[in-house]
Formats: C-alpha cells, structure tokens, sequence
C-alpha cells in the first residue's frame, strides 16, 4: 500500500512539474516573444522616422514603390516596406544605403504598381513593359523591337497591331513627324485610328523650384501644334483635354518666361481610362538673364564678349561660343536681331525632377531610362524679344565648356550608381581623348565598350522632343572640365 502511495505521490510530482515547467516555458516564451514584438516595433518606427522626410505618411504606412537606376542606365523598380525589412533584420549600414538610393530616385505611392503575371495584362501594357525592362545582355533589346517592328512596315508586311506599336515607339522617342506617318498608313490601310478620336482629360500642378504654386504657366502637347495651350490657374493647377489613340505617349510641355521647362507625359494603355493625374510639374528660375544683338554687335553681362560674328556667354561653371548665324525661330528660319539669353546652372539640390525623370535615349541602345543621376547640368535658353523661343539645331551646335560640378562626388563615390574614379583613371582617359580622332569620343555606348561605368555619359535635352539625348563629350582636366556641343533641338 505504502509502495503504490509514493508511485502515486511520484507520479502526481511529476505532473506537477511538467505543468511548473510549461507554464514557465510559455511565460518565458510569451515574454520573449512580447519583447521581439517590440524590439521589432521600435525597430520598425525608427525605420519610418528615418524615411519620414523622403514620403508621405501614408506611403510610409502602406509601403511605397520607388525606381532607381543601375551603371548601365536601366531602370528597376522595388516596393519599400517596412515590415519586410525588420523581418530580414536589416543592418544600419544597409538601411543607410537604402537611404540614400531611395532620396535619389523616384517614387510612387503603392496604388501606381500592382502585381499581375505578364501573361495575364493586356497586349498594349506586355508591349509598353517590354520596351521599358530589356536590359542590355537581352536578346529581346529595345532596338530589336524596334527593328523587327520597321522591317515589317518597309518590306509592307506590318500587320495592324505592328503598324499600332510602331507608331508608339515613334511617339515613344519623341520622332512626332513618324509618328503621324505611321498613324496615316493605319488609317489608309486599315481605316483605324483616322482621326484620335478617344477624349482624355490630363490634370497636372505646376510649382517652382522652392515649391511655391505657379500661375500662368503655359502647357502645351509636343508633336501636336493644332491643340492649343492651356494655362495654370492661381493654385497652380491646370486641365487639358486632348484626343488620343488606343497605345499613345502623350508629353506636355510646361514652360514661363523666366522659367527652365518641364515635361511631364502620360502613356495612353487602355481607351477606356477618361482621366489621367500628370506627375507634378517643377520649373525652376533661371540663374542668369543676358540681352545679345547679333545685328548691334552687343551682349550684356560683364564677362561676355564678342569677337567677329561670335558671342562667348559665361556663367559660373560653363563658357558658351555661340556663333551669330546659328538661331532659328519655330517655323525654321534663320533668326538675327535682339536675343534674350535664359541660362540655368543645376546642381543635384536644385534640379527640378521635372528634368531628371524626362525620358533618355541614345544612337546605339535606343532607350536608356527615365531617371538620371546628375553630377551638374547646365541648361540654356533662347528667346525673341516678344518672348518666342528661339533655336539651335544639332548640325550648327554651340560649343560647350563645364567645369563638373560635383566632381568631388565623382572621385569619393558619393553615389548611389558610380563607383570612385581615381584621378590616375582621368589621366588616361584625358589621354586617350587627346589621341582620338573623334573630337567628342565619350558617350554612353563608349562607356559601355570599355566598361567605364565611373564616368557619367553627357545627356542634352531636346527642347523641341521632350526628351534628353546622348552626345559625345571630351574630359579636358581632372578637376572635371569638359567640352562637348550643345544644342536646343535636333532639328525643326
């Protein structure tokens, strides 16, 4: 009896034990879950707090996409949240990084993306996202696309849908006069798209480069001169509606005396969509305003000069010749007489977005990206006396010399894309420019070639497409002076 009590009394301690041991065990675990989620928790709020100047208080609660660009030029687009980066126990050096890339890219809410197989959206966004993501190893390239699409259309195989596409990509590389042509042989064939007759209302806001609303700002379509302009109100807002086709590249150009341009665009993907939000518009005021007479032979400004039928136009990084016989007003004729000269010295801090998210190209690779990485931009424009703009065409360029003006960045690295170039690394490539017979040999696709990803290429915006250009450049010194041609527009 005795022996059967203490098994009892044994078992029954046993119990008690395993019962003592699992709820210990569960309020240890409990514990230390409660002080993860809270770990976690802090460690989530200082991720917001350090993102809070970059988005929205909203964007920081849902997460938020963000496009950055890789050394070759392309585009990546990744989705920011917070969550997902305390559960991958990111470090403060990394979250530093991820800073600093995502301060310098653009950014959209979580609404603008949403995840659907490729294969399940519809034609015209396959073709729009095909044309956008082929990176350079691709055998599927932005060029072949193209190529295959003109092919079809020379040897007069193109079908409707090749005819569509390729008047896009025509709009897409702002080549306007194409894209029209492309849009009459679709109508003569086809009988489609004979007049665009699919109405869409683009609703935008304009500011300046400290954020004030701009009234007055005039908005206009590039490649369509029959539509006429409309204008930002005194809350800086404005609405164009404009007739559009079934796969379209819409871009408008935001512009006011005094003021460097915008360009903000749309893509037209699906004909039932009535009303489209451009991204907000940001010109900035000009640094420098000078009065030139071609026909008085004078310039204002103290450091500019003329010489013959030659005007040397300085500014604090860059130094512009300009002969006298290269203007041309809008329908293309050669313009003399009393020029006012707007000139712009951007910076990284004070480049409007509006410019760097323009979309690129270059001769060799077609589309490069819709956001640049500046290391300095001088920009310059043209106008009458009654305020029309004037141009420079590219086959009577100015020339161009700019001292970089984030050279240090250039040589420390202080970028989210170039790696640190060393100044031996300038020396020789200042030497192979004065061996060259190219007097501007670096461009992007040479950069390409002779992987010279520390260096930037040397973009100029079309004024007249809407679109930034790659063009050939000559590094004169290692503190970063370059010459190069410049120009307003391709042609008229």
């Amino acid at each position: 009896m005795i022996k059967i009590f203490r098994k009892i009394l044994i078992f029954v301690i046993i119990l008690l034990l395993i019962g003592i041991f699992y709820f210990v065990y569960n309020y240890l675990l409990q514990d230390k879950i409660i002080k993860k989620d809270q770990i976690d928790l802090a460690r989530e709020l200082y991720i917001k707090n350090m993102f809070s100047g970059l988005v929205s208080n909203t964007d920081l609660m849902d997460g938020f996409w963000y496009v950055t660009k890789d050394k070759n030029g392309n585009d990546s687009v990744s989705f920011f949240n917070p969550k997902e980066l305390v559960a991958n126990n990111i470090s403060d050096e990394d979250l530093t990084a991820l800073y600093n890339k995502i301060k310098d890219s653009k950014i959209s809410a979580k609404s603008s993306f949403s995840l659907v197989p490729e294969d399940k959206l519809p034609p015209n966004m396959q073709f729009y996202n095909k044309i956008l993501s082929t990176p350079l190893s691709n055998d599927q390239s932005y060029l072949n696309i193209k190529d295959s699409l003109v092919n079809s259309y020379s040897l007069k195989k193109a079908t409707k849908e090749d005819l569509i596409k390729l008047a896009y990509i025509y709009g897409f590389e702002g080549d306007y006069k194409e894209r029209d042509l492309i849009n009459q042989k679709l109508c003569s064939v086809f009988q489609f798209q004979c007049s665009s007759n699919t109405e869409v209302k683009i609703l935008g806001l304009v500011r300046d480069g400290k954020g004030n609303l701009v009234q007055n700002a005039k908005i206009s379509v590039f490649g369509d001169s029959t539509i006429p302009p409309v204008f930002s109100d005194e809350k800086g807002n404005y609405s164009l509606s404009i007739g559009v086709n079934e796969l379209e590249k819409v871009r408008l150009k935001v512009t006011k005396p005094g003021f460097s341009d915008a360009v903000v665009n749309i893509s037209v993907l699906d004909v039932n969509r009535k009303t489209y939000q451009a991204a907000e518009a940001v010109i900035a005021s000009a640094n420098y305003n000078f009065t030139l007479d071609t026909i008085k032979k004078t310039i204002t400004g103290v450091q500019n000069s003329i010489e013959g039928n030659i005007v040397t136009v300085k500014t604090s990084q860059s130094v512009y010749t300009i002969p006298f016989n290269v203007f041309f007003d809008k329908s293309g004729k050669s313009f003399s007489g009393q020029i006012e000269i707007v000139a712009y010295e951007f910076n990284r801090e004070t480049v409007p977005l509006s410019m760097m998210t323009v979309d690129t190209f270059d001769a060799a690779r077609g589309y490069a990206g819709n956001l640049m990485q500046t290391f300095g931009m001088p920009y310059i424009q043209f106008y009458d006396k009654d305020g029309n703009e004037l141009f420079v065409r590219k086959s009577s360029p100015i020339k161009l010399e700019y001292d970089m003006y984030h050279i240090n960045d250039l040589y420390s690295g202080n970028t989210n894309v170039y790696e640190p170039i060393t100044e031996q690394e300038m020396q020789q490539i200042i030497g192979f420019c004065n061996k060259s017979t190219v007097k501007y040999p670096i461009d992007r696709q040479f950069i390409i070639d002779n992987n010279l990803f520390k260096l930037p290429a040397w973009w100029i915006f079309d004024q007249g497409r809407g679109i930034w250009d790659n063009v050939g450049y000559r590094l004169i010194d290692t503190k970063g002076k370059t010459e190069t041609l410049f120009y307003t527009v391709k042609d008229i």
